[in-house]
């Protein structure tokens, strides 16, 4: 046998994990080549060895909890500590002993196995296999862990982390990792659908679609590829059979675990369950991935998914609205292209001819069908069933299903298929239904709705029913708005559970309802806040903390819309509420989460005030956050907040004088570090970010060192990022690359050889205004007013470099009526530093105009009152804007002005205005500006003495 099978037979046993038909016997020379592997290994936290069965019951039970407490392993009898083969005489005493300890004391009682593995020395070594358990296992009602190669008795804080996890993990999954041989219809194609009342037949016709996902599932989870394919997209109309195929492909198919997730994700993280199964092959499996997307929590648990190399995700989306929708979301708020990640398999329509067909072999009489192309149609008889609902149901039935569809659009389920009988109870009280059920009479509504197959009993608790009826049969002219979600909270005002829950469905209906937004987090927000303050009175932790978090992200989403300052703060407070509940050892991720967001939210509130304070806050905040990815080994997160933190300090040395060349040099290390991570193949989008983000690093490194060189690397990285996010799959993005384009061929005119020509100056201009001009076409005033107004600030100061070059008129007014444009959106309150930059150009305009001849004395003077306005503004001193650049400017209005105008005086201002900016650059060492100004200031000395 090869060495690698050995090493797959160990990992197996390591995991505690044996296929059901296989034997539980190894012998022979496997039997030895296996042992001498075993002997390689370090006892740990999964694996043990022990040369005999200790005389105390409560050893074994101790370490069997251990270790089902830390996902599954071995013990290995019969191997002493020394690694040598003793062997264990009386193995199946032994091993019932063991199965005697498990089934005294241990609760709940862990699966286990046991293997005999006898060498050709005929020594038989027992070992003692332990899958990953559903629940903590305690012995005599205590928990253990490992640590290293010890077991030890878990405190309550663990005990109740450890529980949350698992509990999570049920809660999120419905399948968990099962062999997809073993997997029911309904696992695969849901509860209603699955069975035969659903329409669900043994009779399967296969179709080209099959022979293609068989191809390509086959070369993607080939055993001996490097490398793994795209993952896989099934997409089609509604019961066009999307989730039927998979489910007839993995019937057929060999050594494939299955996971699927919940639709209903609750705040799903980054928790993967553990598989034991180390020789599988892994596919997650995602039904609907249109209706996956609504929820806030699956896009990260997504992306993370997508970095794993042994996982295939598999999944079916509807095609048309839906396909389009969930693509444009993806590309609009995530900047995920989800061509770059699937390989496509299109379900087309089947003919009528065909459709009879199969309604023959199937007895269904053809009068019953609304046939609509699609073999589901076939097999729901929708027609029938909407003859039912028309003209069998009576009117308290109808309305029963009615209410029904209220929960399922506004989202009061915990699973979309499972309706809670306390909740329809409640529903049928609102106006627009006024029934109040009393429970006979709703026990009877149910019997009739059974009998005309609408819905079935799931429990004395739920009923259950297929969606595809509120689809297509019931209340079609249905719509949920704002409205009657304020509804429901005045009917459940008093349930907790409730409220919560429809907070939640207003936040998530906020990911793909753009237009109403801001509204919907807003009322998300007033829910959250009133479960906040009822159970404060109860000190109900776990509510308290899961709302604080809820509360920081959604004032984080508000901030990036509306009332930037405020909402950061709000944002702030609450993300440093729910620190004060974790400890970076207990949740070591979740805590790094919370600094990760803290960082997220003091860089925009950098943009707004104390600037350099808070993009401090920010560096600070992503640092915690990748120190604790990186111990927890969590890359993805780990490169993620490295581009957090490349961005922070790129932030920083855009901005500040100080550390320029410091602050740029940690940004592309920061960047370079997520690049070995987010590389093009894989992740495109995240490459493609990474590569803007260089560019605009090198952007900065153009004004300080290596102009030209610097120059070039900053546009080839900005031009690789538009290869990949382009103007027809990510117009925002392309367009705000064209932006910093048009901001790099300005400063480069400035600032290029000294060479360089007005003609070439002039040209390096035009390039600028080109690329400006370009993110305009996105950039609009109603839809995008500050991307516009900031537009519009950059095309004034260009136009106004341009007119020292060429055209000095025609440029200069362009110039003050781009400032103009950028000025009636720009409040000087919301916006101080947009407002003094944009009003410096205005001013500049007009002191160059004045400068040429044109009404000098009017326009000095406009420039001088907006220079002297702006130095009211409390600005940090900038590189982009400094009150000491201000006062240069104004020292030289007041130059221009003395020539016409009480000599004297402005001349004395236009001293101290320029000896006041020259001692700032001199403590600077800004050698240009020091140049400069020192020259202007000589001019204006040997006027005023003259």
């Amino acid at each position: 046998m090869q060495e690698k099978e050995i090493t797959m037979i160990f990992r197996k046993i390591r995991n505690g994990y044996w296929e059901k038909d296989e034997s539980n016997v190894i012998d022979g020379e496997i039997a030895d080549k296996l042992l001498d592997r075993i002997k390689e290994e370090l006892e740990d936290y999964k694996l043990d060895f022990k040369q005999i069965l200790p005389n105390e019951p409560y050893k074994t039970g101790k370490l069997i909890s251990a270790i089902s407490n830390e996902g599954g392993g071995v013990i290995l009898y019969g191997i002493s500590n020394d690694k040598e083969i003793i062997g264990i005489k009386d193995l199946e005493s032994t091993s019932e002993r063991i199965i005697r300890i498990v089934r005294d004391k241990c609760f709940p009682i862990p699966e286990i196995r046991s293997l005999r593995i006898i060498t050709t020395e005929n020594k038989q070594i027992l070992a003692i296999l332990i899958p990953q358990q559903k629940e903590l296992v305690a012995y005599d009602n205590e928990y253990y862990k490992r640590y290293g190669d010890s077991t030890e008795k878990m405190n309550n804080q663990e005990i109740k982390q450890r529980k949350a996890i698992l509990s999570k993990i049920i809660k999120n999954y419905s399948v968990i990792w099962e062999s997809s041989t073993d997997l029911t219809s309904n696992e695969v194609l849901g509860r209603e659908r699955g069975l035969p009342k659903g329409g669900f037949r043994e009779f399967y016709y296969s179709r080209d679609e099959d022979i293609k996902l068989n191809e390509i599932l086959k070369k993607n989870l080939n055993l001996e590829a490097k490398e793994k394919s795209k993952h896989i997209m099934v997409t089609g109309p509604p019961l066009s059979g999307k989730s039927r195929i998979i489910y007839e492909w993995f019937k057929k198919v060999k050594n494939i675990d299955i996971l699927i997730p919940r639709k209903e994700l609750s705040d799903i993280g980054f928790n993967l369950p553990h598989n034991s199964k180390v020789s599988n092959k892994k596919i997650l499996y995602l039904d609907d991935f249109n209706l996956y997307i609504k929820n806030k929590d699956f896009i990260p648990y997504f992306e993370s998914v997508i970095s794993l190399n042994d996982i295939t995700i598999l999944s079916a989306c509807r095609s048309g609205y839906e396909f389009k929708n969930t693509t444009n979301l993806l590309l609009k708020e995530q900047q995920i292209d989800i061509e770059n990640i699937f390989d496509f398999i299109k379900i087309e329509k089947i003919d009528d001819k065909l459709a009879k067909e199969i309604a023959d072999k199937l007895n269904i009489d053809w009068k019953d069908i609304e046939f609509n192309g699609t073999i589901g149609s076939i097999l729901l008889k929708l027609n029938e069933m909407r003859r039912r609902f028309n003209h069998e149901l009576s009117m308290l039935g109808k309305t029963l299903l009615e209410i029904l569809k209220y929960i399922y659009l506004t989202g009061l389920f915990i699973f979309t298929d499972l309706y809670q009988i306390s909740i329809i109870k409640q529903i049928s009280t609102l106006d627009q239904f006024e029934i109040n059920f009393k429970s006979y009479e709703l026990d009877k509504c149910v019997e009739e709705l059974e009998k005309w197959e609408f819905v079935s009993r799931y429990d004395k608790d739920f009923l259950l029913i297929d969606s595809v009826y509120f689809e297509s049969i019931i209340a079609p002219e249905m719509k949920i708005s704002i409205f009657d979600y304020r509804k429901l909270i005045e009917l459940f005002n008093n349930d907790i559970s409730i409220l919560n829950l429809i907070a939640l469905r207003l936040e998530n209906k906020s990911n793909y309802d753009l237009e109403n937004k801001v509204n919907l987090l807003k009322e998300a927000v007033s829910i959250y806040s009133t479960i906040l303050n009822k159970v404060s009175k109860t000190e109900n932790r776990d509510y308290i903390e899961s709302i604080n978090k809820e509360l920081g992200d959604i004032y984080f989403k508000l901030a990036k819309l509306i009332d930037t300052k405020e909402n950061c703060k709000k944002s702030i407070d609450f993300y440093k509420k729910t620190l004060d509940f974790y400890s970076v050892d207990d949740y070591p991720h979740f805590y790094a989460m919370i600094n990760f967001s803290l960082s997220n939210t003091y860089e925009l509130l950098g943009t707004i005030e104390d600037y350099k304070e808070n993009i401090n806050k920010s560096i600070d905040y992503a640092k915690i956050a990748i120190n604790i990815f990186k111990n927890v080994n969590n890359l993805y997160s780990y490169s993620l907040a490295n581009i957090k933190l490349g961005n922070s300090y790129s932030l920083f040395a855009e901005v500040f004088y100080e550390n320029v060349l410091d602050y740029s040099k940690l940004s592309i290390k920061a960047f370079e570090k997520a690049l070995e991570y987010f590389n093009e193949e894989d992740f495109p989008e995240k490459y493609a970010l990474i590569c803007y983000s260089l560019g605009s690093v090198y952007s900065i490194l153009t004004e300080i060192k290596d102009t030209e060189d610097n120059f070039e690397k900053s546009k080839d990285y900005y031009l690789e990022s538009i290869k990949i996010r382009t103007k027809e799959t990510h117009p925002s993005e392309f367009n705000s690359t064209h932006y910093n384009l048009g901001i790099l061929y300005n400063g480069y005119s400035q600032i290029g050889p000294i060479s360089i020509s007005k003609k070439s100056q002039a040209y390096v201009l035009k390039k600028a205004i080109e690329h400006f001009k370009e993110s305009l076409k996105f950039r609009k005033k109603n839809s995008l007013p500050l991307a516009y107004a900031k537009t519009m600030a950059n095309l004034s100061s260009t136009y106004f470099a341009l007119s020292d070059k060429e055209n000095q008129i025609e440029n200069l007014e362009k110039s003050i009526s781009h400032a103009k444009e950028a000025m009636e959106i720009y409040e000087k309150s919301d916006y101080p530093l947009q407002y003094a930059i944009t009003n410096n150009n205005l001013a500049n305009g007009y002191s160059n105009l004045a400068e040429i001849g044109l009404e000098p004395i009017k326009n000095l003077n406009l420039a001088i009152q907006i220079y002297e306005e702006i130095l009211t503004l409390n600005l940090e001193d900038s590189k982009i804007l400094s009150k000491y650049d201000i006062m240069n400017n104004l020292g030289l209005s007041y130059f221009e002005l003395a020539k016409y105008e009480n000599k004297e005086k402005n001349c004395k201002k236009a001293i101290k205005y320029l000896e006041i900016s020259l001692s700032f650059y001199q403590s600077l060492n800004i050698f240009i500006k020091i140049f400069v100004t020192r020259r202007n200031l000589n001019d204006v000395k040997e006027f005023c003495n003259s």
